[in-house]
């Protein structure tokens, strides 16, 4: 039986090579252009009415955020799909961490037409309410990190260094707040810099912002920065694509399945490049839970 393959995209740009290709591997497309008017639960029900289970997105890592909240939220059986994306975005960290900083669309393909699966965690956040909970699948972070995706929208016609600008220009005016976290590892209620929780380790377009962190261990790799001086910064800041900066600052470094956050001062959290605004978090992970190409 051939293959049936969902490629879903925002713009019709290089669709036709795609669809190629994949033809050529014997390997059946459905074609799903996406806008604002889309219903994410009937697209789902769609393809399960016609029994496709293999998604193909276009875009970065906030289609990857988007769609892979609407597939847990509306499919049946999440345990069924496997995903891959084809890296169209601003950042495309994701990508840059299971297929390489330097793999192209040609590459991604082939690994796609190869077939082959790995798993990797995802992470769970809830309010304490447990109103509108989401996941990531990326890295997640409170304070100066949410205030740099917060301020990115200004920089992002600049593309590939839309992020480092926007991690400039966010120093000068980001001011440290109290937070409240509590943890198996660490309680802390002071002043805080900024807070990362990840399980991949590449963010803000080829950052390497956890450079310890491993997909599929069960675990984030947390960091706790209380404070950072601007020579520090400067000293350290084109260390962050090879993750050496976590040689040279403070910080509180450890690993943990959950935590609990408290932000009394409306910091802004961010997950996979996407600025959410809450109270309280709790923040648990989901063993090998995405399924993607491999």
């Amino acid at each position: 039986m051939k293959r049936k393959v969902a490629l879903i995209v925002k713009s019709k740009s290089n669709v036709d090579f795609i669809i190629e290709y994949f033809s050529q591997n014997s390997i059946d497309v459905n074609y799903f252009r996406i806008s604002k008017d889309t219903n994410p639960q009937e697209l789902i029900l769609d393809l399960e009415s016609k029994c496709i289970f293999e998604i193909v997105l276009m875009g970065g890592d906030g289609t990857l955020h988007f769609w892979i909240n609407q597939f847990i939220k509306y499919a049946t059986d999440f345990s069924s799909y496997k995903f891959g994306i084809l890296p169209f975005g601003t950042g495309n960290d994701w990508v840059k961490m299971h297929y390489g900083k330097q793999a192209s669309i040609n590459q991604i393909l082939e690994i796609i037409v190869k077939g082959d699966c790995r798993y990797q965690d995802i992470g769970f956040v809830s309010s304490r309410n447990n109103t509108d909970p989401f996941y990531f699948i990326n890295v997640c972070g409170i304070g100066f990190n949410g205030y740099v995706i917060e301020n990115l929208k200004y920089f992002k016609f600049l593309g590939s260094i839309s992020y480092f600008i926007s991690v400039l220009y966010s120093f000068w005016t980001f001011k440290s707040k109290n937070l409240k976290l509590n943890c198996n590892k660490l309680q802390w209620d002071d002043k805080i810099f900024m807070v990362s929780i990840a399980i991949n380790q590449y963010a803000g377009g080829g950052m390497k912002i956890a450079p310890n962190a491993i997909c599929n261990d069960g675990l984030f790799d947390v960091m706790v920065i209380s404070k950072i001086s601007i020579t520090d910064l400067f000293k350290n800041i084109f260390k962050l694509n090879s993750g050496n900066f976590v040689k040279n600052i403070s910080m509180h470094h450890f690993r943990t399945s959950n935590l609990f956050i408290e932000n009394q001062n409306n910091l802004i959290f961010e997950a996979d490049g996407e600025a959410y605004e809450n109270r309280f978090y709790s923040i648990s992970t989901h063993s090998q839970k995405l399924c993607f190409y491999n």
